[in-house]
């Protein structure tokens, strides 16, 4: 804990007093408070999100499992039994630009999420609507995808983030989120207040890969007034990390894997099982001089390597596989048309896919 001195005294009151202006302005103008951040590191996470959901999912429109959009997403809560709760309303199902689960829960879920900073875990609870729907669109501009949520997604801080010297951080207990756009530069969250109607929004900026956070006044995605309050910047954007969540790669929970260095492998049908390797999927003639398998010459499986993965770390594996030992099985056995065999069981109605959960 840093010390009290006159110095970080007044800074810190410095800092309360431009919060507490900024966030008046907002809400006499209705403006918008930008927080954008250097997020370079998280460009290829999303671009692979971005193109696997548009190509293999929404614009052929095919159901999309929830364990899928979680495990490749990264947007993993700290509990389990949680991640089951979501997984179980089975996929999203597209019906023209709109996408609803295919199995509703009873009631809302309550997902939990926390922060690591400067020694400080604080928690956070984010609630999906048991009747979610979300507005897809792709927009011309950097190959991008909106996403509006109807209703809002609610985020609460159940610890609030401190100053050093123990003061609660201005910043609001809940925010909405109604909306995030996903483009090849950055990824926006729209957000407001629940208490007093303030809009936020979060950007990560994936074409900067250092540098301060920044705080700007004015319109959503528009010319804004900046503000030189980086440090309130920061600590606002962290008040809201539930809007950012893993995407953000500043939350905690089951972290999002890493990219592994060792490769997949690719082996002949009949072929021994590699040791230490998951069967996750298979393909045709992907290597020469491995025996037909008839019409559909489904005759390479493709296998991971599970022992060498960090702790944690989630991925999906053919519903057929046994459980690596250090590993869950989180979902149980799903149909994916992009999991596992799929090329093979086309139209097919079986539960190629499930996921798993490196527990040590």
């Amino acid at each position: 804990m840093e010390k009290l001195t006159r110095r970080n005294f007044l800074t810190q009151g410095s800092l309360l007093l431009a919060g507490g202006t900024i966030l008046a302005r907002a809400a006499q103008n209705g403006s918008t408070i930008t927080l954008t951040f250097p997020a370079k590191q998280m460009a290829g996470r999303a671009s692979v999100f971005r193109n696997t959901f548009l190509n293999d999912y929404f614009v052929p429109k095919k159901p999309f499992p929830i364990y899928s959009v979680l495990a490749q997403s990264g947007l993993l809560p700290d509990d389990i039994s949680a991640e089951r709760s979501l997984g179980g309303c089975g996929s999203f199902i597209f019906n023209n630009g709109t996408a609803t689960f295919s199995n509703p829960p009873k009631s809302d879920i309550i997902l939990p999420y926390h922060v690591e900073l400067a020694g400080q875990s604080p928690r956070n609870n984010v609630t999906i609507p048991a009747h979610l729907k979300i507005v897809i669109q792709q927009t011309a501009a950097n190959a991008g995808l909106s996403f509006t949520f109807d209703p809002p997604i609610n985020v609460k801080q159940i610890d609030r983030l401190k100053l050093s010297n123990g003061i609660v951080a201005p910043i609001p207990e809940i925010v909405l989120v109604s909306a995030v756009q996903l483009d090849q530069n950055a990824l926006h969250y729209d957000c407001t207040s629940s208490g007093n109607g303030i809009k936020y929004e979060i950007v990560l900026d994936f074409t900067q890969a250092t540098g301060d956070p920044r705080v700007s006044l004015g319109p959503a995605h528009g010319n804004k007034a900046n503000w030189a309050l980086n440090a309130f910047a920061l600590l606002l954007s962290i008040g809201l990390i539930g809007c950012v969540n893993n995407m953000g790669n500043t939350t905690g929970g089951p972290a999002p894997p890493t990219p592994t260095p060792y490769p997949d492998k690719e082996v002949c049908y009949n072929a021994p099982v590699p040791t230490g390797f998951v069967r996750i999927d298979s393909q045709p003639a992907g290597l020469s001089g491995c025996p037909s398998t008839g019409p559909t010459d489904v005759n390479v499986f493709i296998y991971k390597d599970y022992v060498d993965q960090p702790s944690k770390t989630q991925f999906a594996i053919c519903s057929d596989a046994p459980i690596p030992p250090g590993y869950i099985d989180i979902s149980g056995p799903y149909h994916d048309d992009h999991g596992c065999d799929y090329l093979k069981y086309q139209g097919t109605p079986y539960d190629n896919s499930r996921l798993i959960y490196k527990t040590g």
